[in-house]
């Protein structure tokens, strides 16, 4: 067929049909549908137009036999609609002919192909072998977090041999909720046996004031072979949100008792997690337990919005990962608010031997209330990973905010993994363009307070990577900037860091610093043990700017020591262009 003739063809009713039908086989509730009365002779438009005419009020009716039909054709004007619309039902059966041959026969072939997909699935898991079957159980479980114990029932209920293999299997029956009934708590450590460990997850509702007393009694026995701890709250309105309503801290007082009440010990309690809220606030709701050896293998500590008062009882942890507001929520409206600082402090000196440090920090440009702080040295963490979300960088305060009052305390001397991420929300605006002489002047001292300032390693084992990217609120109001400023990055803040990966949707720059007096600072020979950068997703920067990163690098003498430079997904570094600047032994651009 022409293709003119067929697009024409394509844009007339007849090809809606299949459309219709499709879609209508896709609808998710067609199985509760009843056909025949949907189909039925009333609601087809050619009944309608026969038996209906007269009385468009009353409901057509198929009572009429053929002599009364013939008997109401009485004149030109419904003798020419009843023939229209047996036209129109010798149409429509032709094309439901040709239809229905074309669904079978493809009905046909995509049988075949089902026949055999299915015998393969069923005879499939039919034939692994039941230690596969358990291990595939265990995933499943594990994969519901304090929901496995429902996924575990779940399992044994599809068939006798899934249920044989999941009764013998007793891993399976290791995840322990505080919300479950006493029975199914029982019936779990029952089917888990005398040897295996758990996964303890202890849940604050608003609905239940006192949860977990039955939990930690019928753990009791067990209690000593938990592995993993959970700690969370249900997300409830601001009022309930309040620490003296529940949540965390009162759980965390709870168990807290229970503990030194029973003389316990969790001896191979490898991790702590405690999801609080937004408006739970730092605790010493467990004071009492300072000096109680409670979890001398706790190995990983994680909490959001929640930070327990914390002594040399958990010194064994490696990794602590906190999410957590700069400021305080108090009860009271005041504004008198001390920040996260202090505390956290405090938990990192109770940690001697922590290696990985991971802080997610919210309403971190606010003023700190701290009064000065002095260093604190921590020379066992290798790895910092450190995240500012929503961060109005316009409003960071270079002396006084409470992240660069952090960053001026911490002191990692071991430091080999420094990972930052800020997200931007000063990018977009309702009303003018920002200025960006401002905003790379608050860029230029935020990277400044972010990095430390003298990163100390070993030739190939220090990387940093600084993300910087937009996390304002996109929509069609938003008016775009073109221009919003640059991203420096110190130079004599990375040339003991290995390798260097900078991300930025705002154009980056390495730029040279100048002395108290106005001279460019110089770095010492043989200190730089800079040997790669990497710009990935440097969504505005341009040959100009690589240029004048290359024009610094050159002048401290920086350049001689960089063996390559990786370019990836930067649309407006075109590839001939960075060769020039870079030279192709020393050039990786992947695109």
């Amino acid at each position: 067929m022409h293709r003119g003739m067929y697009s024409r063809f394509r844009g007339n009713e007849v090809p809606d049909v299949l459309v219709a039908l499709e879609m209508a086989a896709r609808s998710r509730k067609i199985h509760l549908v009843d056909l025949q009365k949907v189909f039925s002779w009333e609601n087809w438009r050619a009944f309608q137009n026969v038996y209906g005419y007269e009385d468009k009020a009353q409901k057509p009716s198929a009572a009429l036999d053929d002599l009364d039909l013939t008997a109401r054709l009485a004149d030109a004007k419904s003798v020419s609609r009843f023939m229209e619309s047996v036209s129109e039902l010798d149409t429509i059966i032709k094309m439901l002919n040709v239809l229905l041959d074309s669904a079978n026969g493809l009905q046909a072939k995509f049988q075949f192909v089902r026949e055999n997909i299915v015998s393969k699935l069923s005879k499939g898991v039919g034939s692994l072998p039941d230690e596969l079957l358990a291990k595939v159980f265990q995933l499943a479980v594990w994969e519901e977090g304090r929901e496995g114990g429902k996924q575990a029932v779940r399992i044994s209920h599809v068939c006798r041999k899934f249920r044989s293999i999941a009764l013998g299997t007793r891993g399976l029956w290791t995840t322990l909720f505080s919300g479950a009934s006493e029975h199914q708590l029982q019936t779990f450590i029952s089917r888990a046996g005398p040897n295996e460990e758990f996964h303890a997850f202890y849940h604050f509702s608003t609905k239940v004031r006192y949860v977990g007393s039955s939990f930690t009694s019928i753990c009791l026995p067990i209690i000593s072979r938990w592995k993993t701890l959970t700690v969370s709250q249900e997300a409830q309105d601001w009022y309930h949100e309040q620490p003296m309503y529940g949540g965390v801290a009162h759980i965390m007082g709870t168990l807290v008792e229970f503990i030194v009440g029973n003389n316990l010990q969790l001896p191979i309690l490898e991790e702590l997690k405690i999801d609080g809220s937004s408006y739970d606030r730092y605790s010493d709701s467990t004071r009492d337990i300072a000096g109680y050896l409670w979890a001398s293998n706790l190995r990983t500590f994680r909490c959001s919005f929640f930070l327990p008062y914390l002594s040399t009882n958990i010194s064994s942890v490696s990794t602590l990962v906190v999410r957590h507001s700069f400021i305080d929520r108090p009860l009271s409206f005041d504004f008198d608010q001390r920040s996260l600082i202090t505390p956290l402090l405090e938990s990192l000196l109770a940690m001697p031997n922590l290696i990985s440090f991971e802080l997610e920090a919210h309403d971190a440009e606010r003023i700190a209330r701290d009064i000065a702080l002095p260093k604190l040295e921590l020379p066992s963490i290798i790895s910092f990973h450190l995240r500012l979300n929503h961060f109005p960088v316009l409003e960071f305060d270079p002396k006084g905010s409470c992240i660069a009052m952090l960053m001026g305390t911490l002191v990692m001397p071991s430091l080999e993994a420094l990972a930052i991420s800020v997200g931007m929300v000063d990018f977009r605006t309702y009303k003018n363009e920002v200025n960006t002489t401002k905003m790379s002047q608050s860029l230029d001292e935020l990277s400044r307070k972010l990095l430390p300032d003298r990163l100390s390693g070993t030739a190939g084992s220090t990387s940093l990577i600084f993300n910087l990217r937009d996390d304002s609120y996109k929509s069609a109001k938003d008016v775009p900037s073109t221009n919003v400023g640059v991203f420096s990055v110190p130079l004599e803040r990375i040339i003991r860091v290995h390798s260097v990966t900078l991300s930025s949707f705002v154009p980056v720059l390495l730029t040279d610093e100048l002395d108290d007096g106005g001279v460019l600072s110089t770095i010492p020979n043989g200190s730089c043990l800079l040997r790669e950068l990497k710009f990935i997703e440097c969504e505005n920067m341009t040959s100009v700017d690589l240029e004048y990163t290359v024009d610094s690098l050159e002048s401290l003498g920086i350049w001689n020591y960089i063996e390559r430079v990786v370019v990836q997904d930067c649309k407006h570094l075109v590839y001939d262009e960075v060769v020039d600047l870079v030279g192709e032994e020393r050039l990786q651009y992947l695109s």
